[in-house]
């Protein structure tokens, strides 16, 4: 599903940080010789410090009194505010285009371009209140019995809208696995007009499976210039997990994390040829889900 959170005590959902932008100089600055590191073995070979990190795996109780109150991050999206219902949003204090999300679940998503206009459109303003309390009032992990749903707090957050030179941005989701060093990137464009979707390898050629869709017949499109670093940065925030999905957005060559997702399309898309299906499920191991659950259930005691 395309949402994201880690797990128990320490839940909080990377997927309430799409659809942002933080266009700023310092991204490129501080990943800038990511680009020239062939070790991923340990996260402090990596420029990207303990303070940065703490705020990508942060709780979400502390998102409020850390991340909202600073905006530090350079790989997260500026956030306006965080919400437990729509009725305490306040619009007055918002500029003209943001995003509300909701952070644990797949779909809550409003895209506001223009403030005036949404709410001055009564009709679409409701609409989309009324959809907001829908997901809010939803435990996901009933729906779909993806385990890492199930103790989330649902927020309502507002953020930054993303843009790459006025044009939704292109996301690479990289799918990376634990006990291998084989991983594939899925490169999505236009969502929300003329949606396509590409499987790599991390030699960007054309991988040779996909989801739901025939990979095989699609065109191969150019390589990012920055490639390397979004490669290391999603090595970095695999590192804890058998498998995730790391996705992130590069706007104007500025790299932005997306969200974190434990079960792609939540278990129930198609791998096409079959037999790639079984080599996938293959590369992934239960092992670090079984440690992270003991180590919640340690840390509560």
């Amino acid at each position: 599903m395309d949402s994201v959170s880690l797990d128990s005590k320490h839940s909080q959902s990377l997927d309430s940080v799409s659809y942002s932008n933080h266009l700023d100089s310092k991204n490129l600055d501080s990943v800038s010789n990511l680009s020239d590191s062939n070790s991923l073995d340990s996260i402090n070979l990596h420029s990207i410090d303990s303070a940065t990190l703490s705020l990508l795996f942060m709780p979400i109780d502390d998102i409020q009194d850390k991340l909202f109150e600073t905006n530090t991050c350079e790989f997260l999206p500026k956030i306006y505010g965080i919400y437990k219902n729509v009725e305490e949003i306040d619009f007055t204090h918002l500029p003209q285009s943001f995003v509300l999300k909701t952070n644990h679940d797949c779909g809550g998503v409003v895209l506001v371009q223009d403030k005036d206009e949404f709410l001055n459109n009564k009709k679409v303003f409701q609409e989309s209140m009324d959809k907001l309390r829908k997901h809010l009032n939803t435990n996901y992990y009933t729906k779909t019995r993806e385990w890492h749903y199930d103790n989330i707090e649902p927020r309502v957050f507002v953020e930054e809208m993303i843009s790459d030179n006025g044009r939704d941005p292109a996301t690479y989701k990289f799918h990376i696995f634990k006990s291998s060093q084989e991983s594939y990137i899925q490169l999505t464009t236009d969502r929300f007009t003329n949606y396509k979707r590409i499987i790599l390898d991390s030699n960007w050629n054309l991988a040779p499976f996909g989801f739901v869709y025939d990979n095989a017949k699609n065109d191969i499109p150019t390589k990012p210039k920055n490639l390397s670093m979004l490669q290391n940065i999603a090595s970095i925030l695999a590192q804890p997990f058998g498998y995730v999905r790391v996705d992130l957005y590069n706007a104007n060559e500025c790299i932005m994390v997306g969200e974190l997702t434990f079960t792609h399309g939540g278990g129930t898309e198609k791998v096409v040829p079959n037999e790639w299906d079984t080599h996938l499920g293959n590369l992934w191991k239960y092992i670090y889900f079984s440690s992270c659950y003991a180590e919640s259930k340690n840390d509560s005691k």
